[in-house]
């Protein structure tokens, strides 16, 4: 090996270690952060012109798409630089218009998508597909308008101004059909996993956005836009209905029954038309030569009118020098008529053209109109709700908290709701065990019973009752008054027997007088619900007192009864004595304490005076319904009486037998029938609680006939006994 031929394999070695290095650099270079990268300047031109493309959703050379998130960006190959921009500013508008063609191509994907197959979304999404693509065909057309406007100059800012309107009509609709992103992928969920809305859900959607726009949209545009797809997108669906309404019958491809009609009626058809195209053949045979020879006269007419139109347009192009020749070659006028030249190539390119309906040409000029407008004025139903509607609402809440505080505050309206509480409602329980004490003693009492008719008398025991409990001190009285009819006087005539007792209480009433200032939040129907409360909580009271002073009376006298009829007689008493105690203590819970808290709350978060009544009628109208006094359950509330009412029964045949010294005759006689009545009032009243409870609309009522259900059958065995005879009875 000479000295040469080493030299020359340095040199070689030399040259590829340089390569290498090179390519080693450039490598090096590409893989760095985009801060690093290779700075590309470049033309605004051009870059304008990319620009213009990607609003169209097209990729270029500085816009790239990315399929799997279906977004157009731009890319992060090189760092472009303009003479005229700073490239943070360059990066904020290029990302500006990758946004408005990431919203150009979902919807134009969406439009490929829909309107290819009906399958795939409905009818209903196909009409949408077919309207966004006539919208996207309009938006493109006024994009390439601006690429091939050469009048003015190419400015990246300039297309930024000019089309930040229409790039925010796009990515507004793009919002709109496709909805928020959520996560990678999305948009092809949307499309291939159905989670894209179809049918009355498509139209709901287009309409609720619909109803938002036409108060957010300050220039009417996109409110309009949306107004025009949605009758577009509901044109399948009227059709449908307006089928059905004028035949009866909604046009299905897999009904068999109105796939067989079709057919039926092709073939009738297909008959009928065969019988008259013979007939009109054999009419009209005679009058088609006549017709040839006719249309071959036209036709050769028209050629010869054709080639002289021509040239004498010909003539009058190269003889006229100083007039409009764009007008002269488009309107040629022979010497028989005018013929209109454009309209003679419009016929010829026809087939080239799409066919626009007139009315959706108006609506989406109106929608892309650029008109120069400095601000956008106000939509009116905008302007009113928020010049007039929403401070009017705003002072009349504002009102009614003052009022709502006034009132609640001058007129005490707590204590008034706590004297109502206490008294009518009956929680001071030891209260109105003295008062319904007194009144049963004179009841009891020959010469006392005929006093309780006089005008105040029941009224003064009241309050005694108050004073002997602390309740009232002094002159401190709480303005209620019994009010008696003058037919309670027949009543208290008779011996008190449970009939008697519970209609001589129909014939009192307690009344709260109040002034006439409390009846704007405390109305007089709440007052009366209030005193037919009392009434029926004043007979359970009354009854308590009566079964327990029978209990003591049969005590005494149960060493002279035999053995199965103290039995008996202890069964009954204990059994009434459950029936009461069931009744006091689910109204006692669900009534008193559940529904007085929650009308405390409802009370506190009241805004207006409105509200706070009624809020205080809500829970009257709930507590009659828990007593069964209103209309609806007044079968329930015959059965409450019927049972007992064989409490009354049984404790006049206790006095009745310590009356006459011990006999039991009558009542051992009428025992039986007695616990009888007892088991089927009982059972009756289970079934029909139990029905209210799973049927009642009222949340309360439910809740308080669940608890009583639960009180008066706590092991279900009435309950099954119930549903066993109602089946029995069905069977």
């Amino acid at each position: 090996m000479t000295v040469d031929t080493i030299g020359q394999d340095c040199d070689a070695h030399a040259g590829i270690l340089a390569s290498i290095r090179q390519l080693y650099a450039r490598v090096k270079r590409q893989s760095s952060p985009p801060s690093l990268r290779d700075v590309l300047p470049v033309y605004e031109r051009i870059l304008t012109h990319d620009a213009i493309k990607a609003l169209c959703g097209i990729e270029s050379a500085f816009f790239r798409r990315r399929i799997k998130t279906v977004t157009l960006a731009p890319s992060t190959a090189c760092q472009l630089t303009l003479r005229t921009a700073s490239p943070a500013g360059l990066q904020k508008v290029l990302e500006e218009f990758g946004r408005a063609g990431t919203a150009f191509m979902r919807l134009e994907f969406i439009a490929v998508y829909f309107s290819q197959d009906p399958k795939r979304g409905g009818k209903t999404a196909q009409a949408m597909a077919l309207a966004l693509t006539q919208f996207l065909s309009y938006i493109q057309i006024r994009f390439d308008d601006k690429m091939r406007d050469d009048r003015t100059r190419q400015s990246l800012l300039r297309l930024a101004t000019t089309t930040r309107e229409l790039r925010h009509l796009v990515i507004r609709l793009s919002d709109v059909i496709c909805g928020a992103e959520i996560g990678d992928g999305f948009f092809w969920r949307l499309l291939v996993n159905g989670e894209f809305p179809s049918g009355i859900e498509l139209l709901n959607s287009l309409e609720r956005h619909l109803t938002d726009a036409e108060l957010s949209d300050a220039s009417g545009k996109f409110s309009r836009l949306l107004q025009w797809i949605l009758a577009k997108t509901a044109e399948p669906f009227l059709s449908v209905l307006t089928t059905f309404l004028w035949t009866g019958v909604i046009p299905l491809e897999a009904d068999p029954h109105v796939e067989e009609t079709r057919l039926r009626r092709e073939q009738f058809r297909e008959t009928l038309d065969a019988q008259v195209k013979e007939r009109r053949d054999i009419h009209e045979e005679g009058k088609e030569r006549e017709a040839q020879e006719q249309r071959d006269a036209d036709a050769t007419a028209v050629a010869a009118s054709d080639e002289e139109l021509r040239r004498g347009k010909q003539l009058l192009i190269e003889n006229t020098v100083e007039q409009d020749l764009a007008v002269e070659a488009g309107y040629v006028e022979t010497a028989t008529s005018g013929f209109d030249m454009a309209e003679l190539l419009t016929s010829k390119t026809n087939f080239f053209r799409a066919v626009v309906d007139p009315k959706d040409d108006q609506v989406l000029r109106e929608v892309l109109d650029e008109s120069a407008r400095i601000i956008d004025t106000v939509p009116f139903k905008l302007l009113v709700q928020w010049s007039i509607l929403l401070p009017v609402d705003h002072m009349r809440s504002e009102l009614d908290s003052v009022a709502l505080l006034a009132v609640t505050r001058r007129l005490n309206v707590r204590a008034h709701l706590t004297w109502l509480h206490r008294i009518m409602l009956m929680s001071e329980g030891l209260c109105m065990s003295v008062f319904a004490r007194d009144m049963l003693t004179s009841l009891r009492s020959s010469t006392s019973r005929s006093l309780l008719a006089q005008p105040g008398r029941l009224s003064s025991m009241l309050g005694l009752a108050l004073v002997e409990t602390r309740l009232s001190k002094g002159t401190a009285m709480p303005p209620f008054d019994y009010r008696v009819k003058q037919d309670v006087t027949s009543f208290l005539d008779n011996r008190r027997a449970s009939s008697h007792v519970r209609r001589m209480l129909e014939e009192i009433s307690l009344n709260y007088s109040f002034d006439l200032e409390l009846s704007i939040v405390i109305s007089q129907q709440s007052i009366e619900n209030y005193a037919h409360i009392h009434r029926f909580l004043l007979y359970l009271r009354l009854s308590d007192l009566e079964f327990k002073d029978a209990w003591v009376q049969w005590r005494k006298a149960a060493h002279l009864a035999a053995p199965l009829m103290r039995r008996k007689c202890d069964l009954l008493l204990h059994c009434l004595h459950g029936f009461l105690s069931a009744l006091h203590e689910s109204f006692t819970i669900q009534v008193l304490m559940a529904q007085w808290d929650r009308l405390g709350r409802h009370l506190d978060g009241a805004r207006s005076v409105v509200e706070f009544r009624n809020a205080h009628d809500q829970f009257t109208d709930d507590t009659l319904a828990c007593c069964f006094l209103t209309p609806e359950l007044r079968e329930l509330h015959d059965v409450v009486n019927e049972v007992l009412g064989i409490g009354w029964a049984l404790s006049d045949m206790i006095s009745a037998a310590e009356r006459e010294s011990g006999s039991l005759d009558a009542l051992a006689l009428a025992l039986q029938d007695l616990m009888h009545r007892q088991i089927v009032g009982t059972s009756s009243l289970v079934g029909l609680v139990g029905r209210l409870a799973a049927s009642s609309e009222r949340p309360a009522v439910r809740d308080f006939a669940k608890y009583l259900l639960q009180r008066l059958d706590f092991s279900a065995f009435l309950h099954a006994k119930v549903n066993a005879n109602a089946n029995i009875q069905s069977q």
